[in-house]
């Protein structure tokens, strides 16, 4: 960037003093002190110092007036104004510090007065410089522009595209950029970019269309043959389906007509079996009627023949009963025969009397 020298008989005397941290020299016909000094004195007594601080506000953004920022001459006026004012902060918060030495009692008022003062002067360091920190913050916009669209006009960077739609889309991104003063001493280097780029794309472009159009005629005829493939395995694929349906059906018929036979030879065996099983049942019950009917006889037998012998053991115990109850009689009689009652009562006592015996209960 490019300095431009001003002496100091160039620069308003003002502005020197302020630069070099002096009060300026007072104004003719100006009965009150100079600025600066007047900032000093109050800056000594402590006192509000914000009527002096907009004064000095008003006074140079009056000495910014009228700058133009598209002028250089201009641009180092405004940036050498808007310098001097950290100059004057620095002079008077070193001098505001001292004072601190002196009035330790007065310290936060002071401390107060710096703050005001650091905070308006930035405050007003900001404002007076804005339209060369606007004018600086475009110009590096406008250089970060050119600096991308020289990267995006570059014939290397843009040869990394090969397909039609990123040529098409690169070579319509290259045509709407817009050459012009804004690109400096660069403008002929990127005109020159530009048509060569283009130029290149163009080309690449072709070759692409080219490429992609011999590639689709390669994918369709591909496709084709990939159609045909699919026709003919799907063609021998249903007639192996049909193949192996024919023959799952003739085996699912035989398997039928086998489970038939087995049905029915196993239905006739079962049926046999019934019957065997009936007859048997049948022969067992006959049997069993025989043998209730055999046992029932032979128990009647049984009973008449038990009858037959109690009936005999019976009539033999009553004839012996009477045999015995005559020969006891006769006895007892042949006992007691002729002996008085009193006589018969004692014999039975002392047990001479067959057959009778006396039980005595106590």
């Amino acid at each position: 960037m490019e300095t431009l020298e001003v002496s100091k008989s160039q620069t308003p005397s003002n502005v020197v003093a302020m630069q070099e941290g002096h009060p300026p020299p007072p104004a003719i016909g100006d009965n009150q002190p100079p600025l600066d000094e007047r900032l000093d004195m109050a800056m000594d007594s402590g006192e509000d110092m914000a009527d002096l601080l907009k004064e000095l506000k008003e006074a140079k953004e009056k000495e910014a007036e009228g700058l133009d920022m598209g002028k250089r001459v201009d641009r180092e006026e405004l940036r050498s104004i808007a310098a001097s004012i950290p100059k004057v902060k620095t002079r008077l918060d070193k001098r505001g510090k001292a004072l601190t030495e002196e009035w330790r009692k007065q310290t936060a008022k002071v401390d107060k007065c710096r703050k005001t003062v650091r905070d308006t002067l930035d405050t007003t360091r900001d404002t007076v410089r804005k339209p060369l920190t606007d004018w600086e913050a475009e110009d590096a916009k406008r250089a970060d522009r050119v600096s991308d669209a020289l990267i995006a006009l570059d014939p290397v960077t843009a040869m990394i595209y090969r397909d039609v739609d990123s040529l098409t889309a690169k070579i319509a991104e290259i045509e709407a950029i817009q050459i012009g003063e804004d690109f400096g001493p660069q403008q002929d280097v990127a005109t020159a970019k530009k048509a060569s780029t283009l130029e290149q794309l163009g080309q690449a472009l072709e070759t692409a269309k080219a490429t992609e159009a011999q590639a689709a005629e390669l994918a369709k005829a591909k496709a084709e043959l990939e159609a045909a493939q699919r026709e003919r395995e799907e063609a021998e694929r249903k007639a192996a389906q049909a193949e192996r349906e024919r023959i799952a059906a003739e085996q699912k018929a035989e398997a039928e007509r086998t489970a038939k036979v087995k049905a029915e030879e196993e239905a006739k065996v079962a049926a046999d079996r019934e019957r065997e099983r009936i007859a048997a049942q049948q022969k067992a019950e006959a049997e069993r009627a025989e043998a209730m009917k055999a046992a029932q006889e032979k128990a009647k037998l049984e009973a008449e023949r038990q009858e037959r012998e109690e009936a005999e053991q019976k009539a033999q115990r009553e004839k012996m009963l009477a045999e015995r109850k005559a020969f006891v009689s006769g006895e007892i009689f042949k006992a007691i025969d002729g002996k008085p009652r009193a006589k018969i009562v004692d014999a039975i006592m002392n047990g001479e009397v067959p057959h009778v015996t006396v039980e005595l209960f106590q």
